[in-house]
């Protein structure tokens, strides 16, 4: 599925984003063009065109395609779903904040100014990525690692109360001695 390839490795989301181009520009049928994944790839694209769910899964992989597609595309009039209007949608962010920051820069009149825009800025971008950094690493934590991390948290729970109740023991045997010697 869609989600399990944007879940994998570099090479394999390179090679689905690859696919994802030459399908949408690809004239031969469906059954007759040899590049992989070629196939696969124009039945995505054809259900997002007619896709209305707004929590479909595949067409969520498609968009999470498309976020990494618009990472590194600079065709200004680019074809690939979802690129033109998560640009636009950033640049419009970018745009509404520096403006802000140039507002209150105006009526701060404080030399430090600059640096508030060019930290703002920073700042902005470092989000950007912090959430999509967060969003591909839970995709790719496996169900195996989480069962090994319940494992190790359980554990760790174990010891915890076991010593809990050793300092119980400890203090409950210190007051039956102090009882019988006072």
């Amino acid at each position: 599925s869609t989600r399990d390839i944007i879940s994998r490795s570099m090479d394999d989301k390179t090679q689905f984003l690859s696919s994802l181009t030459h399908a949408r520009s690809c004239k031969n049928p469906k059954d007759k063009c040899r590049m992989k994944g070629c196939q696969k790839s124009k039945r995505l694209l054809d259900h997002n065109k007619q896709c209305r769910k707004p929590e479909c899964q595949q067409c969520a992989g498609l968009r999470k395609a498309a976020v990494l597609h618009t990472a590194e595309c600079e065709v200004v009039a680019c074809k690939f779903p979802f690129c033109k209007n998560i640009k636009h949608n950033k640049s419009k962010r970018l745009y509404t904040n520096t403006q802000n920051l140039l507002k209150n820069m105006e009526n701060d009149d404080n030399i430090n100014a600059s640096n508030n825009l060019s930290t703002a800025v920073k700042e902005e971008i470092k989000e950007e990525v912090n959430e999509d950094v967060k969003e591909e690493f839970k995709e790719e934590v496996s169900e195996d690692f989480k069962e090994e991390l319940k494992k190790e948290v359980k554990e760790e729970v174990k010891e915890e109360f076991k010593e809990e109740v050793k300092e119980e023991v400890n203090k409950e045997v210190k007051e039956e001695v102090n009882e019988k010697f006072t």
